[in-house]
């Protein structure tokens, strides 16, 4: 008996040791890259590459390169994970594309950090070689200046002792003097920083050529300024019969010889003006800050800055501290670089509006646009303002696509609009009359109370939009058995619209502060007044208003009058719910005011987004993040987002970059969790689990007992 239960035993432990060494040697198999394979298994294929970068990369042709200069020993792990992941998309998406993730710290790297140096520099040789040639001969006049400096400044104190102490020109002369003291004695330093900037180093390899322009374009400046002033000055001495025949004779030959060299000088200076940006100079400059990414084409490159690789956002994280996270949104930035190299012109888009101060410079409450500014520049968008108070309206380039986003006031101090919030009606009407692509944006108003019309509805009125803005979107949540908590705020995961825009918002929350409705009308002239001719009213045949976002009637969901009140009602009214589906978020296209003979820039046709919420740009709602925990943080609206990278293409007609971005892709997102899918699984986690326990400790129970 003994016999066969050691054989078993033998036999249990050398098949216990084959599996351990067959369980070690898949294990060590599996860690080798090449025979791993990666599957995108979501339902929305969120962590594949998008759609139209998919697209984009299918179409490139030529070489192309893409290269991520990160180093490593700084790095977080999980961001080079990322990197690395973002770079093995790339390359499988186009086999052709060499993509490069360069360490300048590790030596092993070092070939690869200095071979992509040298060929962007090569690249740009002949606009390097017209830096070289416009730098030296400033340099070189600079010098020259110096020494006259040197001069100039002993000849004019002999100057002022000869002249009469009643002489006009004695204070200027003396100051003039003393500017030429000081340029003889520190201009060697302004020498010495532009041969630094020239001149490649151990942290920036590259030459700062943007550098070494702006210090003699001032300085070239600057001293030709007061070289003329002295040579103006000596003019009219020299013409002078109130000083010595003598201080006349050297002042009629000195004038000539300083305002020659001031005009050499000031031609110097603004031959370092028209040069060409270069992107070796953008590289130096970034790498002098930390990480960057360059992507070459064909005909030129672009770099990434660091913060648009890396984005650092600050989070709350306890009391008088904060945390940063660190996402890497390789796909999207570097996409937007690509796209920036295969096209002549970038898209713009600038924001309207009538504040004092700019709304693209982050304030303390949030009320600023940066959020949204940051997202369309990272997705290759040039980014401005119009502030129509104090400012000149931009210019775009020769065929630049344009979108002008109004932004509405915050608040009015007064029942009907102020002066500024005219001048922005004004603006906005322009733009419209002009057939210009348009985001308008609406604040809620209690005119329509007083029996007044609200001059945004009447403006819009001439769309063919019609809205009561009286009257406010309003939600209530259950708390306890009649108790809520109402909001003048809508969050929405779907969008329950018919349009390209619509299905870029689902799945991603949007949120609209103080949403008022939104409905299609017949035809007007702008702003309620009949159009200028018979021939270019638009038809109902030819303006194409669709629905973009649309709430559904819902329990304590209701358009509420008195909000203007200060405090909201305690619970939904009887009777007030929505009747059917409530449009917050309306597209329109239409011919252009002007008629077939002035066709828009872009597609012929004029296009208009009109946005029920005034508040759902401003960065406390469209940037709000929420803490991840371990220093991470995600977007809890990214649907805001998404509305101003895809309204911005669909209104500059690119409708081939109308598709959601990577901003709702930074975490998994659950969607359609209502309350009875909440209740569901909190009945399946607390009760199945232990049922099936003990069936299964049941079944051992009876297999074993069957058994004896």
């Amino acid at each position: 008996m003994s016999r066969p239960r050691t054989t078993a035993s033998v036999q249990l432990f050398l098949g216990a040791v084959a599996i351990l060494l067959v369980a070690a040697a898949v294990a060590g198999l599996s860690r080798r890259p090449e025979l791993r394979v990666r599957l995108d298994a979501t339902k929305t294929r969120a962590y594949s590459l998008s759609p139209q970068t998919r697209e984009l990369l299918a179409g490139l042709e030529g070489p192309w390169r893409i290269a991520v200069i990160l180093s490593e020993a700084d790095a977080d792990e999980r961001i080079r994970r990322q990197v690395d992941e973002v770079l093995r998309r790339f390359r499988a998406a186009a086999p052709s594309l060499e993509v490069t993730n360069v360490d300048p710290s590790n030596p092993a790297s070092l070939a690869a950090y200095e071979a992509l140096l040298a060929r962007l520099q090569s690249m740009e040789q002949s606009a390097i070689d017209a830096y070289e040639s416009r730098l030296d001969a400033a340099a070189g006049l600079f010098d020259e200046a110096l020494l006259y400096a040197e001069r100039i400044s002993a000849d004019l104190q002999a100057l002022l002792a000869m002249l009469p102490e009643t002489d006009p020109r004695r204070e200027s002369l003396l100051a003039r003097g003393g500017f030429m003291t000081a340029l003889a004695r520190d201009g060697g330093q302004v020498t010495a920083e532009v041969a630094s900037a020239r001149r490649p180093g151990d942290e920036v390899p590259l030459p700062r050529y943007d550098v070494a322009r702006s210090i003699l374009r001032e300085a070239c400046s600057q001293t030709a300024d007061e070289v003329q002033a002295i040579g103006d000055a000596l003019d009219e001495i020299g013409r002078s019969a109130a000083v010595e025949p003598r201080v006349r004779i050297y002042a009629r030959e000195e004038s000539p010889v300083a305002r020659s060299l001031a005009t050499r000088l000031v031609v110097a200076g603004e031959a370092l003006v028209d040069l060409p940006e270069l992107q070796s100079a953008r590289v130096a400059e970034q790498l002098s800050v930390g990480e960057a990414a360059v992507v070459m084409g064909p005909q030129g490159a672009a770099v990434i800055p660091s913060e648009q690789i890396l984005p650092r956002m600050a989070l709350d994280a306890g009391a008088g501290s904060a945390a940063f996270d660190r996402r890497f949104e390789g796909e999207q930035v570097i996409a937007a670089a690509i796209r920036s190299l295969l096209v002549d012109t970038v898209p713009m888009a600038v924001f309207v509006h009538a504040e004092e101060g700019s709304i693209l410079t982050s304030r303390p409450d949030a009320t600023d646009t940066v959020g949204l500014q940051r997202a369309l520049e990272r997705a290759g968008i040039a980014v401005r303002e119009w502030a129509v108070v104090r400012g000149d309206r931009p210019v775009a380039e020769p065929g630049q696509p344009v979108a002008w986003i109004v932004v509405p006031p915050l608040r009015r101090t007064e029942l009907t609009p102020g002066p500024a919030e005219q001048r922005l009606l004004d603006a906005a009407r322009s733009l419209l009359v002009a057939g210009e692509p348009m985001l308008v944006s609406l604040n809620p108003s209690r005119l329509p109370q007083f029996r007044q019309v609200e001059p945004w509805a009447r403006l819009l009125e001439g769309i063919g939009v019609t809205t009561d803005p009286s009257r406010v979107l309003l939600e209530a949540t259950p708390i306890t058995a009649g108790e809520f908590a109402v909001a003048a705020s809508t969050s929405l995961d779907r969008s329950g619209g018919d349009h390209p825009l619509s299905a870029v918002l689902d799945g991603q929350r949007l949120t609209l502060p103080v949403p008022v409705s939104l409905m299609a009308a017949e035809d007007a002239g702008v702003g309620g007044a009949a159009p200028a001719t018979p021939a270019t009213p638009a038809t109902p045949a030819t303006r194409d208003a669709t629905f973009v976002v649309a709430v559904e009637p819902a329990a304590g969901r209701w358009l509420e009058a008195d909000w203007g009140s200060g405090r909201l009602p305690a619970a939904p009214p009887a009777g007030a719910g929505l009747t059917g589906p409530t449009p917050l978020i309306l597209a329109v296209e239409r011919p252009h005011p002007a008629g077939p003979d002035v066709p828009a820039a872009v597609t012929g046709r004029q296009r208009i987004l009109v946005v029920g919420s005034g508040g759902w740009m401003r960065s406390r709602t469209a940037d709000a993040i929420a803490d991840l925990g371990n220093g991470r943080a995600a977007l809890i609206n990214p649907g805001n987002h998404e509305l101003a990278l895809a309204g911005v293409a669909w209104l500059t007609g690119q409708d081939d970059r109308v598709a959601a971005s990577s901003a709702g892709g930074q975490v998994p997102r659950l969607t359609g969790i209502d309350r009875t899918v909440r209740m569901r699984w909190a009945v399946g986690t607390v009760l199945v689990g232990p049922v099936v326990i003990v069936l299964l400790g049941t079944g051992a129970w009876w297999w074993r007992r069957r058994a004896s």
